[in-house]
């Protein structure tokens, strides 16, 4: 009996201290490696909600100017620029949106909220009134009625240097909020952050700009960047530019010794029983 308790007692332990040596999941996209055709690897398009519209393609870049401002990378040699192009207009509306998503990031379980999820990005403010990039994600909530969306960025139709979050049917207004936080020129950084608790936390350039009124969020799940612009002031293509994006949370990724050395404590318990 002693001999058994031993044999388990070891597998265990082998296994835990394999487990602790495991990170924190984490994926990032910095762009630098080169593609062909319109998305980057791993990247798809958004399919547009109302029908066909604008279509989103990916390109990258060394360095481009962008309303009498030089957009170079954030760090290494490229960066990506997203460009929208309005193929057509189903609901009668000069309002365009398009957007890509990660296929690579696992929207099944490692962004669940007992993990601290969290998504980021960097993009380039050309300046105000021009076509608005934005961090996007799509989490479930614990109404089964409900669908969400929850946005950060800039607002075309808002010429009030403002930046602007939302939480589509979870906001006390029910659409976007005016953050109190002023837009300037450059590179910043939008992320979300979802705690334990089922709370958003929306922030730029690492510090929170505030948090959604409702804690019913499961997820970060379905991540994307996108951009909305308006057909009649910016004609039908537009582009905005990102970089560096990033999704991770507390979830802990196993190292492949793991799983073996659980094995080899219950193949040990599994022999003592055989001879007994």
């Amino acid at each position: 009996m002693k001999r058994l308790m031993m044999i388990l007692a070891v597998g265990l332990i082998l296994a835990l201290s394999a487990t602790g040596k495991a990170s924190g999941y984490l994926v990032t996209d910095d762009f630098e490696t080169a593609w062909a055709g319109d998305y980057a690897s791993g990247w798809v398009n958004v399919n547009y909600a109302h029908g066909d519209a604008s279509t989103p393609k990916m390109t990258q870049y060394a360095a481009v100017t962008a309303n009498g401002h030089a957009v170079t990378p954030v760090s290494g040699s490229y960066f990506m620029g997203l460009q929208i192009i309005a193929v057509g207009d189903p609901v009668g509306s000069t309002e365009w949106w398009g957007g890509v998503v990660p296929e690579f990031v696992n929207n099944a379980h490692q962004l669940d909220r007992q993990y601290n999820p969290w998504v980021s990005v960097s993009f380039y403010d050309c300046g105000v009134a021009l076509p608005s990039p934005q961090l996007a994600a799509v989490p479930n909530t614990d109404d089964p009625n409900d669908w969400t969306d929850i946005q950060l960025g800039q607002r075309w139709n808002r010429a009030d240097n403002y930046w602007y979050s939302e939480a589509m049917n979870k906001n006390s207004d029910g659409g976007w909020i005016k953050t109190s936080v002023a837009r300037s020129v450059g590179w910043h950084e939008l992320s979300f952050t979802l705690d334990t608790s089922g709370y958003i936390t929306y922030s730029i350039d690492g510090t929170s700009i505030g948090t959604t009124i409702y804690n019913t969020y499961m997820d970060l799940a379905a991540p994307w960047l996108m951009t909305q612009f308006q057909d009649g002031v910016f004609g039908i293509t537009t582009e905005v530019y990102f970089d560096n994006f990033q999704s991770g949370s507390d979830y802990v990724v196993p190292e492949p010794g793991a799983l073996s050395l659980v094995g080899l404590g219950l193949v040990g318990l599994v022999r003592r029983r055989r001879r007994s």
